[in-house]
């Protein structure tokens, strides 16, 4: 039932045995292990930092170019407000946040007649054309007495909106163009540096 143990066999029930203890004892099993168990160490400890450490830094300035050449997406919070007087709007930004990655095309005109364009420019050539649902005209839809369902267009002083863009470079630039129903021209609101 038992088997015999020669010298020769492991001593897997001493948990105290060490390699040097094998080399002094006269283990014969533990001394034809030990030119593997070497190698092994020498290649662990030796070679794999070697191998390991062969790729060059990136400097600085070539992060940056890699920064600058990647394509990126700027979300936009923006603020449009009219002025009573002289019937003109004005945009400005409230917030920026910006990453990397890419944005679908999708430069389908809205079904309104008072719409946004916003121009993406990277170094003063257009780069992307995105059209927005006017935030200062909204139609609305309610129950009248009658319980149907009527709409009804209203106009706003002032209204928040959300943009995401596509941007190239740091040197991106968003011209925004509104066109409404009463004056059927694009007129530029804003210039954004992003």
């Amino acid at each position: 039932m038992y088997s015999k143990k020669t010298e020769d066999s492991f001593p897997d029930a001493n948990p105290k045995f060490t390699i040097f203890e094998a080399i002094f004892l006269g283990n014969n099993s533990m001394k034809k292990r030990i030119p593997c168990i070497l190698t092994f160490l020498f290649l662990i400890f030796m070679i794999l930092p070697i191998v390991s450490c062969g790729s060059a830094p990136i400097s600085e300035d070539r992060i940056s170019d890699l920064k600058n050449d990647a394509d990126g997406i700027a979300f936009l919070v923006l603020k449009m407000k009219k002025d009573s007087q002289s019937a003109r709007s004005d945009i400005t930004l409230l917030s920026k946040t910006q990453t990397t990655g890419r944005i679908k095309n999708s430069a389908d005109k809205p079904n309104s007649k008072n719409y946004l364009t916003i121009e993406v420019l990277d170094n003063n050539v257009l780069f992307q054309t995105v059209f927005v649902n006017h935030p200062l005209y909204k139609t609305v839809e309610y129950t009248d007495e009658n319980n149907q369902l009527t709409s009804k267009s209203i106009t706003l002083n002032e209204a928040e909106f959300f943009v995401r863009l596509q941007t190239k470079s740091g040197r991106t630039k968003v011209r925004i163009y509104e066109t409404t129903l009463q004056n059927n021209d694009k007129n530029i609101v804003a210039t954004l540096k992003i």
